[in-house]
């Protein structure tokens, strides 16, 4: 299931693994009025992510401060995000993804500028902070910007300020104590993003001007209909996604596969999953709305993606400490291929409801 970044990643797992038990460091929450400096400079106002997520619920955050008002729910679902499933490893949700997180803000109709860098590139003198100043001078404009590993391990996060003093960024994540309500900005040194540039050349992403419109239908019925050809698509090598997914993830747990139940992988995917398809919920109701003649299909279908959540979520419980000793017990496992199992079907359940509504969708304008 792995090769080249993915094996980098999974040598990551003792630091993706901290990442489950949601530590993190937050903020001092000093800020300033938009583009007023001070020793700590950071723009007042950046929402929180509301979904745990890696890799786009950061262009929300940006874009909401920039006055887009789309939920959570809806750009999960236009990157495809909502739909995904693959693994169980390490790498899945960020390797599984329908666009990269650059072609999310160009979809919605903004310049995306995004910075080389690379592992090696970042120890030679002066590369690493010419990056920075240009991060910096974003902030200064009063436009957060999407960093790689920022203050996270392995994913995009909104950075909205820094201390030059200390020599730190300031911003949000998705780890639960970045994430909760009221939560002051996480922090972290400016260097904190190297470690993890071994999978990633592109570290920083700049959100320029609105230059274009977006176009909701056309991407609506776009990521519906990749959506089914995920949940469909059959891979004979390396990540299994989808229905495929979810097959070796039961195969997994009842010994059935070579591949051996990892902690840290299978834990991850159990955070981000049930979040993400929460949202397909959610998502599924706002086209319900929109799509009035394919109303009953999307219902059916976001009441399937809840079912399924609630399976996934009581896989994780069987597991609370995310322990190897509690993955090796043959009677956890038994009732986590169960589990998994069912959601599986109620996955599958939810994408023929898509696959039925998109002709119907497709043949009438939206409100």
């Amino acid at each position: 299931m792995e090769n080249g970044s993915r094996k980098n990643r999974r040598a990551a797992a003792l630091l993706a693994f901290i990442l489950l038990l949601a530590i993190s460091v937050p903020g001092s929450g000093k800020t300033a009025k938009k583009g007023q400096v001070m020793g700590e400079v950071a723009i007042k106002g950046v929402d929180r992510y509301r979904v745990t997520e890696p890799v786009f619920e950061g262009v929300r955050v940006v874009l909401s401060y920039r006055g887009e008002k789309y939920t959570p729910e809806y750009l999960q679902g236009i990157s495809g995000a909502a739909f995904r499933i693959a693994g169980p490893c390490l790498c899945a949700p960020t390797c599984s993804c329908a666009m990269s997180t650059e072609d999310l803000v160009r979809l919605m109709g903004y310049e995306a500028t995004a910075l080389d860098l690379s592992q090696k590139e970042a120890a030679e003198p002066g590369r690493l902070e010419a990056v920075l100043k240009k991060v910096r001078a974003a902030i200064q404009a009063g436009r957060p910007a999407l960093v790689w590993s920022a203050f996270t391990y392995y994913e995009w996060d909104v950075v909205c300020g820094y201390d030059p003093s200390a020599k730190a960024l300031l911003g949000r994540g998705s780890y639960e104590a970045m994430s909760k309500p009221g939560a002051a900005y996480a922090r972290a040194p400016e260097t904190h993003p190297i470690p993890f540039l071994d999978v990633m050349s592109r570290p920083v992403i700049l959100v320029g001007k609105k230059v274009g419109t977006f176009d909701a239908r056309g991407a609506e019925i776009a990521a519906l209909q990749e959506a089914v050809a995920h949940a469909r698509k059959q891979n004979e090598k390396g990540l299994a996604e989808g229905l495929q997914a979810y097959d070796r993830w039961a195969a997994i747990f009842r010994g059935e596969d070579e591949w051996k139940p990892d902690p840290a992988g299978l834990s991850y995917c159990l955070s981000i999953y049930p979040n993400t398809h929460r949202a397909a919920s959610r998502f599924m109701l706002e086209m319900a709305a929109k799509h009035p003649k394919a109303g009953a299909r999307f219902r059916n279908a976001a009441r399937h993606f809840s079912q399924e959540v609630g399976f996934l979520e009581d896989c994780r419980s069987l597991f609370p400490r995310r322990s190897p000793e509690e993955f090796a017990d043959p009677g956890l496992r038994a009732r986590a291929a169960n589990c998994i199992a069912r959601a599986r079907d109620e996955y599958a359940k939810a994408i023929d409801e898509i696959a039925g509504a998109l002709p119907e969708m497709a043949s009438t304008k939206s409100r």
